[in-house]
C-alpha cells in the first residue's frame, strides 16, 4: 500500500510540474524555435512629467524577421516601423537589415551602413538562457480564458541583472553591463502578462513598468502581438535610393544656413535674439527674445526646447499639438480651484495666457508658472514653463517677446 501511494504521489506531483507556469511557457519556446520568419505588431505608452507639464507620447513599433536558413544568421533579415509625437514633432522611421547592410529612413531622410555580420563562434545555450529567464519571473500564475492561456509574473530586476551578467560576460563587454546596469537603476518592473494562443504559440505579451531618469518621473507600458508566424514577407529595400541620398546629404552639410527649407534665401541678419523653428509639415515659426532686456533664446533641435537665458534660464518651452493645446487652455482658464490666470492677450491672431497653477492638478505641480502661445491657425503651440525662482523677472521678460516676428 506505502509503495501504492507513493507512486500515485509522484505521478501526482509529476502531473502538477507538467502543468506549471514555466513548463507551459518552456513548451511554448520549443515550438517556436523552429519558426522561420514573424511578425510582431506592438504598442507603447510613455507618460512623463516634464517641467510641470504631464506628457502622454503614444509609440507604434511593427518588427518583421525572416531567418531564412535557421542554422546561420548571416541571412537573417529584419523590418522595422516606428512611429510617434513628440513636443510637436512627428517622428516616422522605418529600417532594414538586408545582406549585411542597414538601410534607414526617418520622415524621408535616406541613409545606409554597413553591418559585420558573422555567426558566433560560441552559439549561446538557448535552454540554459531560457530556464535563467523563467527564474528570473517572480510570482507566475496561470490561468484559462476560452481558448488561451493566461500566465501572469512579474520580472525580479536582481534576477535580471544576474542572468544579463553572464551573458555579457560570455558574449559581451564589461562596458555593455555597466550601462546595462545603470539604465536597469532607473526601472521598476510591474506585471507581465503573457498569452498562449490555443495552438500553443505566444500570441501577446504586455508589460509595464514606472522609470525615474534625472528626477523626471514616468511610466511605461507595452504590448506586442506576435503572428504569421512563416508567413511573413518583408518590404523590399531599393538600395538605389539609398546611394543617392547619401551623396544628397554630403551637399546638404555645404548648403549656407541662411537659405530656409524652401530653398528661398532671406536677407535676414540672426542674432543671439532671434530663432527660426520649422517642422516637417512646413510649419514656421519666428521668434524674438527681447534684446533691451538682455535675454537671449536658443532652441534645442535634439530635446525640442526653446530656452530663454540671461545669465541663467529663465523658461523652457516646448510645441504641442494645437488640438491638444486648445482643450488644455480651455481647462486651465475655467479651472479656478487649481489655477489663477495672470494675463490674457489676443496678439494678431494668437492667444497668450500667462498663469500660475496654485494647487496641484492633472497636468501641473503646485506654485508652476507658466505661459501658453496659442496659435489656432498652425499645427503647433507653445508652452512655457517658469525656470526662474523671480516670478516678476517671467513676467517681464514673456510680455517683451515677440512670438510672431515678422521677417
Amino acid at each position: 500500500m506505502k509503495k501504492i501511494m507513493a507512486a500515485l504521489l509522484a505521478l501526482s506531483l509529476a502531473a502538477c510540474k507538467a502543468d506549471s507556469p514555466e513548463a507551459v511557457l518552456k513548451q511554448a519556446y520549443e515550438k517556436d524555435k523552429d519558426t522561420q520568419s514573424l511578425t510582431m505588431d506592438g504598442e507603447m505608452g510613455i507618460g512623463v512629467n516634464v517641467e510641470g507639464f504631464e506628457l502622454n507620447i503614444p509609440v507604434d513599433i511593427r518588427i518583421l524577421s525572416d531567418k531564412h536558413d535557421l542554422d546561420t544568421i548571416t541571412d537573417d533579415e529584419t523590418y522595422m516601423e516606428f512611429s510617434m509625437s513628440l513636443l510637436g514633432e512627428s517622428v516616422a522611421m522605418k529600417l532594414w537589415v538586408v545582406d549585411g547592410v542597414m538601410y534607414m529612413d526617418t520622415n524621408g531622410s535616406k541613409s545606409k551602413s554597413d553591418l559585420e555580420i558573422t555567426d558566433p563562434e560560441n552559439k549561446p545555450d538557448m535552454e540554459k538562457i531560457l530556464a535563467d529567464l523563467l527564474s528570473a519571473l517572480d510570482n507566475l500564475k496561470m490561468e484559462k480564458d476560452g481558448g488561451n492561456t493566461i500566465i501572469t509574473g512579474r520580472l525580479n530586476k536582481d534576477k535580471l541583472l544576474g542572468l544579463m551578467k553572464d551573458i555579457v560576460a560570455q558574449y559581451g563587454t564589461d562596458e555593455a553591463f555597466g550601462s546595462l546596469e545603470e539604465a536597469l537603476k532607473s526601472v521598476e518592473f510591474g506585471d507581465m502578462r503573457i498569452v498562449i494562443g490555443q495552438d500553443g504559440y505566444i500570441s501577446r505579451i504586455e508589460s509595464g513598468g514606472t522609470m525615474t531618469i534625472e528626477n523626471t518621473a514616468g511610466n511605461i507600458t507595452v504590448a506586442f502581438d506576435l503572428k504569421d508566424r512563416n508567413s511573413t514577407k518583408i518590404p523590399a529595400v531599393n538600395p538605389a535610393e539609398y546611394e543617392t541620398a547619401a551623396q544628397e546629404d554630403i551637399m546638404d552639410d555645404l548648403i549656407d544656413e541662411t537659405v530656409l527649407p524652401g530653398g528661398d534665401e532671406t536677407d535676414f541678419e540672426f542674432d543671439d535674439y532671434t530663432t527660426q523653428i520649422w517642422f516637417d509639415d512646413g510649419t514656421e515659426y519666428w521668434i524674438r527674445s527681447p534684446e533691451a532686456l538682455g535675454v537671449s533664446l536658443y532652441f534645442d533641435d535634439e530635446q525640442q526646447q526653446l530656452y530663454f537665458f540671461d545669465d541663467a534660464v529663465i523658461g523652457a518651452g516646448m510645441f504641442l499639438d494645437t488640438s491638444m493645446m486648445i482643450p488644455a487652455a480651455q481647462e486651465i482658464v475655467g479651472d479656478t480651484e487649481h489655477y489663477r490666470v495672470l494675463r490674457y492677450a489676443d496678439d494678431r491672431g494668437m492667444n497668450i495666457i500667462e498663469g500660475i497653477c496654485t494647487n496641484e492638478s492633472d497636468l501641473m505641480y503646485a506654485d508652476t508658472q507658466f505661459l501658453l502661445v496659442l496659435y489656432p491657425e498652425k499645427t503647433y503651440s507653445l508652452i512655457i514653463f517658469s525656470d526662474t525662482d523671480d516670478p516678476d523677472r517671467f513676467s517681464e521678460v514673456m510680455k517683451q517677446v515677440d512670438f510672431e516676428l515678422a521677417h
